[in-house]
């Protein structure tokens, strides 16, 4: 049994999964006889020969069941150290190694950063895989009346099926107080305005913007003291941009 600082959870389970990793033994160099994960920086030799950190491989295996002729949930490795350890002539050790790394869902050839040094820093790696949903799990029983019986039912095709509801969600109608409530989202940006705006294309423009406005709005604009300076009519879906 080795040394790993690091686990592996299944995104999609939450159960934590197996993992192993690989030492070349001829590396001495690279530290790939010390049964201790510590890959090094380096990639190839003076010669172009490939070292890869001493080929120090990370895999992280699935939990498919529960067969014992496959991985199992989360034993820190001991049963990939009981199968790999069978080296008897009766008991050949390459079937147990195919029945283990034939669970393998990731393998990664990791190294360090040059001028940096192992476990100085954290590192999150998130895997994710599109594909698609699985087939088979919409069928319901339907009754028959006329023979007392229930029968299958493919909905869907036996495609995922989802059903939802937007009746929550509906547009209420003449709710003064929603209407209120809503001429908070209304903003002037800039605000204040300085001069200067990121919707102004040049010096000759003075643009400012009015947000979250209905489709239908009249809109006034006053002084400080009081004095009306501007009105107009909005009637359509967009912002709208003022000149000033």
């Amino acid at each position: 049994m080795g040394w790993f600082p690091g686990y592996a959870i299944n995104l999609e389970t939450g159960e934590r999964l197996n993992m192993a990793f690989g030492e070349n033994s001829w590396m001495l160099t690279e530290k790939g006889r010390d049964m201790v994960w510590n890959p090094t920086s380096n990639m190839y030799t003076n010669q172009g020969g490939i070292l890869f950190g001493g080929q120090q491989y990370i895999y992280v295996f699935g939990h498919n069941n529960d067969d014992p002729a496959h991985q199992v949930r989360y034993d820190a490795g001991a049963l990939m150290h009981t199968k790999l350890a069978k080296t008897s002539s009766t008991t050949p050790l390459d079937p147990d190694k195919r029945d283990i790394f034939q669970d393998a869902m990731w393998a990664s050839i990791p190294l360090v950063t040059p001028g940096h040094s192992l476990l100085e820093s954290e590192v999150h790696v998130r895997l994710r895989v599109k594909r698609a949903y699985a087939k088979n799990y919409s069928t319901t029983n339907a009754s028959d009346s006329a023979s007392s019986t229930t029968t299958p039912v493919q909905l869907n095709h036996n495609r995922p099926m989802y059903t939802f509801s937007l009746s929550d969600l509906r547009v209420t109608l003449n709710d003064h107080d929603a209407a209120k409530n809503a001429l908070d989202l209304i903003n002037v940006v800039p605000n204040p305005y300085y001069a200067f705006s990121e919707y102004e294309k040049n010096q000759l423009f003075t643009t400012i913007k009015i947000t979250n406005l209905p489709e239908v709005a009249t809109v006034k604009i006053y002084t400080l003291n009081g004095a009306l300076v501007r009105t107009f009519k909005k009637d359509d879906p967009k912002h709208h941009w003022i000149g000033i």
